[in-house]
C-alpha cells in the first residue's frame, strides 16, 4: 500500500480523468488494452513491472480505482477546498495513507461499478467539508453493505415518501441500515382490525442520499 497510495493520490489530483473512458462500457480485459490509461500513475502501479494484472482480483481493482477517480473529477467540487485537502495530504503522508488508503482498501473490495460512484461521491462531499471524516467512514460502509437495487428504492421513498409503498426485504435492509424508518398503523381491512406499513427517510437517509442523488439516474 504504501507505493499505491502516493499514486492514487497524484492520479486523482491531477486531472488526467479527462483520459478516462466509460468504464461500463469496457471489460477488465479491454482496460487493459487502452495504451492512453497507462498516463494515469495509479495505473502503472497497479499493473507492476510486468505491465499487465496478472488475476481477475487486480484487474477489478484497476476498474473500480478508475471509476472512482473519474466520478470525483466529474461531480461539482469546489476547486479551492480541492487544493486545500490536497495540500493537507501532501503534507501529512500518514494522513493519505489513513484515507486514501481506507478508499483504496473499499475499491479492494466491491464489484459493482456503481458503489465505486456513490463511494466517490460521498468522498467528494467529504472534500468539499459537507461531512467530516466520521460520517464518510459511516456512510461508506453502508454503501458497502446495502445491494445497488436498494439504492433505486431509496430514490422512490425520496421522492414519495409520504405514500405507502410495498416494502420488500430490500426495504428492510435500508431500515435496518438505519436509512428508512417503518411504522406500522392499524387499519380496516375487509371487516377486520388489520395494519399496514408505511416507510419514510430517516434524517440520515435523506442526507446520504441527497449527496449521491447525481450519481445514478
Amino acid at each position: 500500500m504504501n507505493e499505491v497510495v502516493p499514486k492514487f493520490q497524484d492520479s486523482l489530483f491531477t486531472g488526467l480523468s479527462n483520459v478516462i473512458p466509460d468504464i461500463a462500457e469496457l471489460g477488465i480485459d479491454s482496460i487493459l488494452n487502452e495504451g492512453i490509461l497507462k498516463d494515469i500513475p495509479v495505473v502503472s502501479v497497479l499493473l507492476g513491472v510486468k505491465n499487465t494484472a496478472q488475476s481477475l482480483h487486480d484487474r477489478n481493482l484497476l476498474r473500480q480505482t478508475l471509476a472512482f477517480i473519474d466520478e470525483f473529477n466529474k461531480g461539482n467540487i469546489d476547486e479551492e477546498k480541492k487544493q486545500k485537502y490536497k495540500k493537507k495530504i501532501e503534507d501529512n503522508p500518514k494522513k493519505a495513507e489513513a484515507e486514501l488508503g481506507r478508499v483504496l482498501i473499499i475499491l479492494n473490495q466491491t464489484i459493482e461499478l456503481d458503489k465505486s460512484k456513490i463511494l466517490a461521491s460521498i468522498f467528494r462531499a467529504y472534500v468539499n467539508e459537507k461531512i467530516d471524516w466520521k460520517i464518510f467512514c459511516e456512510f461508506s460502509e453502508i454503501t458497502r453493505l446495502f445491494f445497488v437495487s436498494d439504492f433505486y428504492d431509496l430514490k422512490c421513498i425520496y421522492y414519495h415518501d409520504s405514500e405507502v409503498v410495498e416494502l420488500s426485504y430490500g426495504i428492510d435492509r435500508l431500515a435496518a441500515l438505519g436509512l428508512v424508518k417503518i411504522t406500522t398503523n392499524p387499519e380496516i381491512v375487509s371487516g377486520g382490525l388489520g395494519s399496514r406499513r408505511s416507510v419514510e427517510l430517516s434524517r440520515i437517509g435523506g442526507f446520504y442520499y441527497s449527496l449521491v442523488a447525481e450519481t445514478i439516474s
